[in-house]
């Protein structure tokens, strides 16, 4: 029963830990692309590619070393159900966190390439720095 939950929750966070990997990798190409060809400000673009590459660094780790840790945990072989309830936790997490990514690299983009879009957003919210930009 016990490696059940583990199973459960494992799969949960897996999910959680992989989609965040690929979505901070992904913003941080995204930084890289608007430090080397954007009109913001470069120290800007640094700051945000160096965040988003360590937030891709740090979930990769916990995705991998989550794997060790469980393998600690859970007898082998797995059976069925542990192994099903992780598949469970794993595919409705990852459905729940994949529909967000579009927005976050939506505004990554909008963060590396539009100039003072990062100074509105950060004083005056980002719903009202995204209706500036729509004009």
């Amino acid at each position: 029963m016990f490696s059940f939950i583990i199973s459960l929750v494992w799969g949960s966070l897996a999910a959680q830990f992989f989609v965040q990997t690929i979505s901070s990798f992904i913003t941080a190409c995204i930084y890289l692309y608007g430090l080397l060809f954007s009109r913001v400000k470069r120290r800007l673009n640094a700051i945000f590619f160096s965040t988003a590459l360590t937030q891709a660094v740090v979930f990769a780790a916990l995705f991998v070393g989550g794997f060790w840790l469980v393998d600690l945990f859970i007898d082998h072989p797995v059976s069925d159900t542990n192994w099903i309830a992780g598949f469970v936790g794993f595919v409705v997490t990852f459905v729940y966190c994949l529909v967000q990514v579009p927005d976050k690299i939506f505004a990554a983009r909008m963060y590396a390439m539009k100039p003072f879009f990062a100074e509105i957003a950060r004083t005056q919210g980002m719903e009202i720095a995204l209706k500036t930009w729509r004009r």
